[in-house]
């Protein structure tokens, strides 16, 4: 009975010990987890500068976000960002939808290469995440017991898209995007799910960056050759 006791005791401290060790790395293992799953998914490199957790308050940020391009194209990233910063209302974290009351999305810069060949790096990552198996494969919008959210305010701001063509010589311009600002995402259908937040944010952001790619101006090469690559490049901007 002794010997039990010492080893239930042993336990015990062993089980103290890891979690104190958790609560002390967690944003570590939240930076670990991201990288590994998002660079699993893109099929590209992640990476995270850092994470900062607030568990009392509900705020997290993500600081420093790079995605590389995928095989193929430049060395540069294709996405990078500044910061994901959110406010989570602390009383609905056991509650389905949670609620969430601000997402800010800092400094977001895209990088829209297209090769000689007139492949684009989104093209390029879009079909690497066709083929990732992940647990977003799984997700589905009329899941009832998934996770719901409801985003009171969401905001991207600073952002700026550049857009790099081989063809032309690897003429490289870049525009600044305007703030996108959402409101009461998913209010009216108690909520909504990661899968289509990212649906939401996607339409929005590609509609604010094709936009933005129209006022580009190719007049250093003049011809009607390179005003059609230019208008096929924007038709697979607006990433149909």
């Amino acid at each position: 009975m002794r010997k039990v006791l010492i080893a239930v005791i042993g336990l015990a401290v062993v089980g103290i010990g890891i979690t104190i060790f958790v609560m002390f790395n967690l944003d570590e293992f939240v930076k670990d987890a991201i990288q590994s799953y998002a660079s699993e998914a893109t099929g590209t490199a992640v990476s995270v500068a850092e994470v900062k957790l607030e568990l009392d308050s509900g705020r997290a940020s993500i600081i420093g976000l790079k995605v590389s391009n995928p095989n193929g194209f430049s060395d540069s990233n294709i996405f990078e960002l500044d910061m994901i910063s959110t406010q989570i209302d602390t009383a609905t974290m056991n509650q389905n939808p949670i609620i969430i009351n601000e997402v800010v999305i800092s400094g977001p810069s895209v990088l829209y290469e297209i090769n000689r060949s007139g492949r684009s790096n989104v093209d390029a990552l879009k079909s690497n995440l066709a083929q990732s198996n992940t647990p977003a494969d799984s997700d589905s919008d009329d899941h009832e017991d998934g996770l719901r959210m409801i985003i009171r305010k969401l905001t991207i701001e600073g952002g700026r898209a550049t857009v790099q063509i081989k063809a032309l010589g690897g003429t490289e311009q870049t525009v600044t995007l305007p703030t996108i600002e959402l409101s009461d995402i998913g209010e009216k259908n108690g909520g909504v799910t990661s899968v289509e937040v990212t649906r939401i944010l996607s339409s929005k952001i590609l509609e604010t960056v094709s936009s933005s790619l129209a006022r580009l101006n190719t007049g250093q090469h003049p011809g009607k050759a390179v005003d059609t690559f230019k208008k096929n490049a924007l038709d697979k901007a607006a990433f149909r």
